[in-house]
Order: structure tokens, then sequence, then C-alpha cells
């Protein structure tokens, strides 16, 4: 099992906010690494693009948004929907 970087979870952040072209004080945000009790880091968006979590990091079409691209995550990470508003980045 492969062990996730702050960079790498910051990395994934940055492509969710330069997919949605989110603006730098209303984009999503990284999780301190011990905001839950679960394994690899969180990235939160509250504000996002409606169905933002169901279209990263494989892409699609939004109900009210443009069509997302297929996200190329960095090496040695996946990424797990929680809710609406958030992901986990996990190690591969």
């Amino acid at each position: 099992m492969s062990i996730l970087t702050d960079v790498a979870a910051e990395q994934v952040r940055d492509l969710i906010a330069t997919v949605f072209e989110a603006q730098p004080d209303y984009g999503p945000q990284l999780m301190d690494a011990d905001w839950d009790d679960g394994a690899g880091r969180v990235i939160a968006w509250e504000c996002g693009p409606d169905g933002w979590t169901y279209a990263v990091p494989f892409g699609g079409a939004l109900e009210y948004g443009p069509e997302v691209p297929e996200l190329s995550l960095p090496a040695g990470v996946w990424i797990d929907r929680i809710n609406h508003y958030s992901v986990r980045v996990l190690p591969a």
C-alpha cells in the first residue's frame, strides 16, 4: 500500500479547482489530516457546482453545468465520494 502525501492531495485539490474554474477564495478546501477518523485526506467544497462529486474523477455532465473532463490524478491516488460536497483522496 502506498502512502498518500500532502503534495498529492494538494495536487488533486488544485485539479478539481482548475476543472471547475473555482474562485480562489471559494474553491475546494483540503481539510486537515485529522479532520475526521477516516483514512486519506478530505477535499470539501460546499459552494461547488451541483453534482461535482459525481463527476470527479471520471468526468461527465453536470445537471446544471458544463461537461467535466476526466481528471488525470497523480500516480498512486484515487478518489472516493463521501457526500454531495466532499471526496476522500486515498492512496492506491
